[in-house]
């Protein structure tokens, strides 16, 4: 069962906006006390709906309590991530260039294969 299927019918409108609101900002506060006050103000809405949220494995749905980085690198602009990746490899000549290239893809996701297992 979905936590708007655990709202519905048993509350108005109103109440059930605000516990979504609630919900949000408990899974994307950045923070630990984000999640807190989000969970505290839930306790105050009502203790069976708190109870529900804190049941349902929270570390792995919000993102202050995620155990490891839950993102990457984020950049604005992906052509711009990817230039300032291969700086080392831009200034040789093109077949060099691609083998620095295929030598970086290979090491990411052989770290990538290793930090999976």
């Amino acid at each position: 069962m979905n936590f708007k299927e655990t709202i519905t019918g048993k509350f108005n409108i109103a109440v059930r906006r605000k516990l979504l609101q609630l919900l949000d900002a408990a899974a994307y506060g950045l923070k630990i006390e984000d999640y807190r006050k989000a969970i505290a103000e839930l306790w105050c809405f009502s203790q069976q709906v708190a109870e529900w949220v804190e049941d349902s494995d929270p570390d792995h749905w919000a993102n202050a309590l995620f155990p490891r980085e839950r993102y990457g690198e984020l950049h604005s602009n992906c052509a711009k991530s990817f230039n300032s990746w291969i700086l080392e490899a831009c200034n040789l000549p093109i077949v060099q260039m691609v083998d620095h290239i295929k030598v970086q893809i290979m090491e990411m996701m052989y770290k990538r294969r290793n930090e999976a297992s």
